[in-house]
């Protein structure tokens, strides 16, 4: 077979160069090219044009700064070193923000600015409080969070041993996995496991532990998947493990819908007498553990609901024979 090689000629070339030359003028064009833009000026000084009818030009710079990557900002996808600092930069940034797959060591995240969060592949969150130490939320979105994505949150209370939360008053929902205290929060297809309190807690919650009855509202949990949650032993009143997999606390107007909770000492909470209501559909509990140590503690409920004003549909309840 004959290979063939298209050689692209230059403006400045004549039809009698040879190959080398032809390639060497290209190479002086791109030059004289580069040279136009100041180094200092960077994606700045690039024009990107849609290619779309309608399509209004920006600069590179400004179309990447729309989406930024957690490894922007040096975050270590290996789970070797503490990303914390390198998340809550990113997180600063106000723009969507791209998760690539990996491992990510965290510490107590908190974040007051909007979250919109996405991966296209498994990202998993490992929470690396301390053993023996009080329990925190490993992420507490104060304002609106949408988190889009196979993520899988670890809070690891089954093994490092927690004792009860001394934030927010020492209410103990701040033993929570993830607090959603923002309006207008979406959460989809995340994983939540091995949280002290509840995996997730729709609660608005003041610096001295009071529930803010009715907020957050407008909330949506859609295909959340929760699994051992609620081992930590609470101490006071209520003493044992009763933490849910998914809880809504004082939150108004909130959709839980396609969930599925396993091995929790609670499926499901609706309010906490803070004034709580939901639509709750599609939705099981598989095999709710009862806390041994204290049975009549309020654990083993697929579904407790503690609130009126709310629907529960098709929700299912699967006890241990």
């Amino acid at each position: 077979m004959t290979q063939q090689h298209l050689v692209t000629t230059p403006a400045n070339s004549s039809l009698g160069d040879s190959p080398k030359s032809a390639f060497d003028k290209c190479e002086n064009n791109f030059n004289d090219l580069y040279s136009l833009v100041p180094a200092s000026a960077g994606a700045g000084a690039v024009i990107y044009t849609p290619p779309f009818v309608g399509g209004v030009p920006e600069t590179v710079a400004a179309k990447l700064a729309q989406t930024v990557s957690v490894l922007d900002f040096g975050a270590d996808p290996t789970g070797a070193s503490d990303s914390s600092a390198a998340i809550t930069t990113a997180a600063a940034a106000n723009a969507g923000l791209f998760w690539p797959p990996g491992t990510y060591s965290v510490g107590a995240l908190v974040f007051a600015t909007p979250q919109n969060w996405f991966c296209l592949g498994a990202v998993t969150l490992v929470y690396n409080g301390a053993a023996n130490s009080a329990a925190l939320p490993m992420c507490n979105f104060i304002a609106q969070a949408n988190l889009n994505g196979p993520f899988t949150f670890n809070h690891q209370a089954n093994t490092k041993n927690f004792t009860n939360p001394t934030a927010y008053g020492a209410n103990i929902i701040a033993g929570s996995a993830i607090l959603i205290q923002g309006d207008n929060s979406e959460i989809n297809g995340i994983e939540v496991i091995n949280a002290w309190d509840n995996g997730i807690a729709l609660v608005n919650v003041s610096s001295g532990g009071a529930t803010v009855a009715g907020l957050p509202k407008f909330c949506v949990v859609d295909g959340v998947r929760t699994q051992g949650c609620g081992v930590g032993v609470h101490t006071g009143t209520q003493p044992g493990k009763i933490g849910a997999g998914i809880d809504v606390a004082s939150a108004s107007a909130c959709e839980v819908v396609n969930c599925v909770d396993l091995n929790s000492y609670n499926g499901f909470i609706l309010d906490i007498g803070a004034g709580a209501n939901a639509n709750f559909a599609n939705c099981t509990a598989f095999f709710t553990l009862v806390d041994s140590l204290n049975p009549t503690n309020g654990s083993g409920y697929g579904f407790y609901v503690g609130g009126a004003n709310s629907n529960f549909v098709i929700c299912l309840s699967r006890v241990v024979d």
